[in-house]
């Protein structure tokens, strides 16, 4: 079953809770992603795992990326696997579907982090961080989820399945987010992209992060230099992705998934996307949770 969401703020403040719940409400839905503050207690945790369990809402990816994970200094590195290990234990009380998670070169500025992230040394240490991050969700009892993206060490499909290889964890799930790995390669035709993400991927997809991808003109910076190739994010629906093949293909995976619209701070983008959702899922006879 295919659990759709959006991003919500969370909260454990009254208000905030009180806004939480008329949010799903008005846009019908049940699960909620998120992130969490690495400074609330355990206490404020279970005061909002019972205010969810009390409005019939869950949480499905709990995401915080953090930066410094897999970095060459290996104090930020510690501090952002110490993060990702609170997130953990918050997930578990929540009762979360899985905890998310990114890699350095995503936090540059400039997109880069003044090394090759496909390099072997950048490689050595993502296994190294990752399987340390695999050992405590194994701890916690709790999945967590790799985010792909070309700037990154996780650039193609074939380099999340590496992950999974060399990590070797049975918590060490995917967040498949097929628009930061389309290429012009496939946004012409995403079919088979996505077909060859789902069978290469499937059995460990947890979480999708739902958008749309358009090629934009060619645009001038300040030096009258024109960009080479730019592809946008866009509103689900509003772009090249095949939503309709997305659709069938994580509705027939043997586990729910997530599958949430991010990056939309309109709440009328927000409805818009999940209504296309929808409408693809209505015409496809997928049913939504």
């Amino acid at each position: 079953m295919i659990r759709l969401s959006t991003t919500l703020r969370l909260s454990v403040e009254h208000a905030g809770l009180k806004q939480l719940a008329q949010t799903c409400r008005y846009l019908n839905m049940t699960t909620i992603c998120g992130a969490s503050q690495l400074d609330w207690t355990d206490q404020d945790i279970r005061r909002l795992r019972q205010f969810l369990d009390d409005h019939g809402l869950s949480i499905g990816e709990l995401s915080r990326f953090h930066g410094g994970l897999a970095a060459q200094d290996p104090v930020a590195n510690r501090a952002s696997l110490d993060a990702y290990r609170r997130n953990l234990a918050q997930a578990s009380i929540l009762g979360a579907a899985c905890v998310g998670f990114s890699l350095t070169v995503l936090f540059s500025l400039d997109g880069t982090s003044g090394e090759d992230p496909r390099s072997a040394a950048v490689w050595g240490r993502v296994v190294d961080a990752i399987g340390a991050m695999a050992a405590d969700a194994e701890a916690a009892g709790m999945d967590i989820a790799a985010h792909p993206h070309q700037l990154g060490p996780l650039y193609t499909i074939e380099q999340i399945a590496r992950l999974l290889r060399d990590v070797n964890s049975p918590r060490l799930k995917v967040l498949l987010d097929p628009v930061n790995l389309v290429t012009l390669e496939h946004y012409y035709d995403t079919t088979p992209f996505l077909n060859d993400s789902f069978d290469t991927l499937g059995a460990n997809i947890v979480s999708v992060h739902a958008k749309d991808t358009v090629l934009s003109g060619l645009e001038r910076n300040d030096q009258g230099l024109l960009t080479v190739c730019r592809l946008n994010e866009a509103v689900p629906g509003q772009g090249n992705l095949d939503y309709a093949t997305l659709l069938r293909r994580a509705a027939a995976l043997d586990h729910d998934v997530v599958m949430h619209t991010e990056h939309l701070s309109k709440m009328d983008d927000k409805v818009v996307a999940l209504h296309n959702i929808r409408h693809v899922a209505r015409e496809q006879d997928i049913p939504l949770a």
